[in-house]
């Protein structure tokens, strides 16, 4: 296969994607992988960790990207009980001013 046939394939595969997501990823990718005369050390580390922003927050999405699955109730109540707190949290609030 010609290098242009290459490219071409790749335009393609790349263009029936319709994940924002993983494109973001295959640019980032092969902005690691060519390396350009004119970027410095500290371009090619930006382009490593740069991301996208969201054009609105979606904490679903973001609870599902972290994995966050919520406070394990039962161990917060064990651990408020080791504690032995007997100060009205009116009061442990003054405390932090």
């Amino acid at each position: 296969m010609s290098l242009e046939a290459k490219k071409w394939n790749v335009v393609q595969l790349i263009a029936s994607i319709s994940n924002e997501a993983i494109l973001d990823e295959i640019s980032a990718r092969i902005v690691q992988l060519i390396p350009e005369q004119t970027t410095s050390d500290d371009d090619a580390l930006l382009a490593k960790y740069s991301g996208s922003i969201e054009d609105k927050l979606d904490l679903s999405k973001i609870l599902q990207e972290q994995n966050y699955t919520g406070i394990d109730s039962e161990k917060m109540a064990q651990l408020a009980k080791d504690a032995n707190i007997e100060e009205p949290i009116d009061e442990l609030l003054e405390m932090l001013d």
